[in-house]
């Protein structure tokens, strides 16, 4: 199934997000990357419609947890899945 909308993964190190972002392209999904959670809610706050994003919990200055905070806080209820390494 091909997205209509960019799907984003947001990692802190470039091997996972782009890993994740290979991924979600080999399954047919387009992606966006974003190198931190500020960047991400910059891209957000710029418009353009995303169909879910994909980001880490552990980053930082803006984490995957206020991230997804403020995406909510906007009114947005694009799907959010947050992933970290323990």
């Amino acid at each position: 199934m091909l997205a209509a909308e960019p799907q984003w993964a947001i990692r802190q190190r470039s091997f996972f997000r782009s890993r994740i972002s290979h991924l979600l392209e080999e399954a047919g999904y387009e992606t966006r990357a974003a190198e931190d959670g500020a960047a991400a809610w910059r891209s957000f706050e710029a418009g353009g419609a995303v169909a879910a994003v994909v980001t880490d919990l552990e980053m930082p200055g803006m984490d995957g947890a206020e991230l997804a905070a403020r995406i909510r806080g906007s009114g947005s209820r694009v799907p959010i899945v947050a992933l970290t390494a323990l």
